[in-house]
């Protein structure tokens, strides 16, 4: 099998075309329900894993492709999310309802920032009551039709970042809905025992009006124990936990505004090294699997050997964008992690080298301070 990266899985950087018209559709076979696996076993062998945060966006929205069209955007409705959680792998499936306000029928791109790290699987969209299912490519990256050097359509592109998927949608009938579902797998960030799940639902630089309703629902599969949870932002919030694995969470409001983030972490019993391992088999393509190592909870401080530790931090144009933002996001969390007794330094490279002190320096908090900012 592969490793966890497939084609149905790929992301969609320049806008494709989908025809509503029925009549000038080509029908893309729905897949077959996937079936994931999940095993734990007891690592002997002395495996560190940092599951580092990455900036995520996540909630999508539908931009007129007539310059003529009354308003920046089509009038999202509602957005409704499910997420489904094995461990540490999330499967998103946000559902939206668009509104052509407009006296005419039109086009419109269809943008989503998808996590840096996740692929979408699915994209759904419907016209006249029939669902139908877009192909998903993997292209370079484009701007937003019309961008210039400001405006609306540069705040988009900054807001899709990196890993942006985007869908024309043509011929959207006059005041009729546009119903849009995404589907998409990323890994949860993992600490400490801890996996949290974020859908950055803030997208009040857009949506400047409350949404007739929102909702969000979580099942979480754990394989360890869960311990505790927490749901931030939120005060409504139906929860179960019917068994000490599974956990149910739940919000449902209506008129709201979307200018806050949706962060659900659970945090489950990790006295020892152990792994996860998911599965999953295509119908018609390869399998793929991800293997998650999980290391234990940190012992107690006064049982950790002081250290000395020098970062090597490659600045070269081969490291550049994405791949030195993870570098630079990885060495800030270590420095956090520091012991008092630690020795540390960080160093730079590219044609030169530049390092933060000149030799090792002991892990004040002071001395971490201003590594972070060098590293930044």
């Amino acid at each position: 099998m592969k490793q966890f990266d497939h084609e149905n899985s790929t992301t969609m950087k320049n806008p494709i075309t989908v025809p509503s018209q029925k009549n000038s559709i080509q029908h893309a076979r729905a897949p077959k329900r996937r079936r994931w696996c999940a095993y734990r076993e007891l690592l002997i062998i002395p495996i560190i894993l940092f599951a580092l945060v990455s900036a995520v966006r996540a909630d999508g929205v539908l931009r007129p492709a007539d310059t003529t069209y009354p308003g920046d955007f089509l009038r999202l409705r509602m957005t409704s999310v499910s997420v489904s959680m094995m461990g540490q792998i999330a499967m998103t499936t946000v559902y939206q309802e668009f509104v052509n306000e407009w006296n005419k029928a039109t086009n419109a791109v269809y943008s989503f920032p998808l996590p840096a790290d996740a692929r979408a699987t699915r994209f759904l969209y419907w016209s006249n009551d029939t669902c139908y299912e877009a192909v998903l490519k993997t292209q370079e990256q484009a701007v937003n039709p019309g961008t210039g050097s400001g405006g609306v359509d540069a705040d988009l592109n900054k807001y899709l970042g990196t890993n942006g998927l985007r869908v024309l949608l043509t011929n959207i009938p006059a005041g009729k809905l546009q119903r849009i579902q995404l589907e998409y797998l990323a890994v949860a960030p993992y600490y400490q025992g801890k996996v949290t799940y974020s859908y950055p639902l803030n997208t009040s630089q857009f949506v400047l009006y409350p949404v007739e309703s929102f909702s969000f629902t979580m099942a979480v599969t754990a394989n360890d124990n869960i311990l505790s949870y927490n749901v931030k932002e939120f005060t409504q919030v139906a929860a179960q936990q019917p068994d000490q694995k599974h956990l149910q969470i739940s919000i449902d409001q209506p008129k709201m505004y979307l200018a806050k983030d949706v962060t659900v972490s659970y945090t489950t019993a990790n006295d020892s090294l152990n792994l996860d391992f998911y599965a999953v088999a295509n119908d018609t393509t390869d399998g793929h699997f991800a293997l998650i190592l999980k290391p234990q909870a940190l012992p107690d401080s006064a049982t950790i050997l002081e250290k000395n530790v020098v970062f090597l931090v490659d600045c070269s144009a081969n490291a550049s964008g994405q791949e030195l933002d993870a570098a630079k996001t990885a060495v800030t969390e270590c420095l956090k992690q520091l012991q008092q007794g630690d020795a540390f330094n960080v160093v730079g490279f590219n044609s030169s080298v530049s390092s933060c002190f000149v030799k090792p320096v002991l892990a004040t908090s002071s001395k971490i301070v201003a590594a972070q900012s060098f590293v930044q």
